[in-house]
């Protein structure tokens, strides 16, 4: 429902704007030039905006289509508990800390702490190298 009401108003503001500047054109205050170049930049922004949304949609759906899985039998240094494992595949597969605490009947606190701990193991600083670290540790295949 956040998500509807915030495209509602981003289209309203949108077409306010276009109204406003076909105003401005209507009225001989701006060449046409300026008018058409004004509308192809904002449509432009709008299809790149599109263009990475849809890319990272389609990214996780194919990394959720082969879903990696943790090697039980990896022996690292990392000694990471099974939680914190079980975390570490919802990150590689994309989740959210609200999405992963959802799928795994915590708190989103409960999903932080295990981040930081994975993170402290794994002697990393971010997602992206955690999950390229278990990757190379064979603790994710």
């Amino acid at each position: 429902m956040k998500s509807i009401l915030m495209y509602a108003l981003v289209l309203a503001l949108a077409l306010f704007g276009f109204q406003y500047l076909g105003y401005f054109y209507m009225s001989k205050q701006i060449e046409i030039d300026l008018y058409l170049g004004i509308i192809a930049i904002v449509f432009l922004a709008i299809g790149a905006y599109a263009g990475v949304i849809l890319k990272r949609k389609h990214e996780l759906e194919k990394v959720r289509a082969n879903p990696p899985h943790i090697n039980i039998n990896a022996e690292t240094d990392a000694d990471l508990s099974d939680r914190e494992k079980e975390v570490l595949l919802n990150i590689a597969l994309g989740y959210t800390n609200k999405e992963i605490a959802d799928r795994l009947f915590v708190s989103v606190n409960t999903i932080k702490t295990h981040i930081n701990n994975i993170y402290s193991k794994l002697d990393v600083n971010r997602r992206t190298q955690a999950v390229s670290k278990a990757k190379e540790l064979k603790i994710i295949e």
